[in-house]
């Protein structure tokens, strides 16, 4: 009894999962790309300045980083019309406004770096590190750790604590 409930039960979740798949393959199929304009701004590995392994990053993973751009590439090529995609350290603030998303995967180029004052109280001020300029209004979406140091620039509070 036991045998032919794991066997039925089998059989629906493959005829499930197929009729899923027939569903996600006719979307993909004709599914429009979107007319909104994306400006990637990541690691290229196949720029002249080549980044070095973080120190928190595992030797597989600093490996792996060199596949990002192009399974990136590949993604937004799919899905929107116009895609232009950036050196993290070619990236400059003017070329979002060419764009209507523009995505940070990779630091850009610091603009200042992080000043540390000490007041008239003898407190330490810290000054966070400075990647876009302050004016910066262009819709982005940042991703991983880059959102933490992006927002410095902005002088708001994007994380929950």
């Amino acid at each position: 009894m036991k045998g032919e409930i794991f066997i039925m039960k089998f059989i629906f979740m493959k005829k499930l999962l197929l009729t899923m798949l027939v569903i996600l393959f006719t979307f993909s199929v004709y599914a429009e790309k979107s007319k909104i304009s994306i400006l990637y701004v990541g690691w290229n590995p196949g720029h002249k300045v080549q980044t070095m392994k973080r120190k928190f990053e595992t030797k597989e993973a600093f490996a792996e980083r060199k596949f990002r751009w192009a399974d990136f590439e590949q993604f937004l090529n799919n899905h929107f019309f116009k895609v232009k995609m950036v050196h993290h350290l070619d990236y400059v603030a003017n070329m979002s406004d060419q764009y209507d998303v523009t995505i940070f995967d990779a630091m850009p180029k610091l603009i200042k770096p992080m000043v540390t004052e000490i007041d008239s109280k003898g407190r330490h001020i810290k000054h966070q590190p400075q990647y876009i300029p302050e004016d910066f209004s262009a819709a982005a979406i940042t991703i991983s750790t880059n959102s933490e140091k992006v927002r410095w620039s902005l002088k708001n509070k994007l994380d929950w604590c």
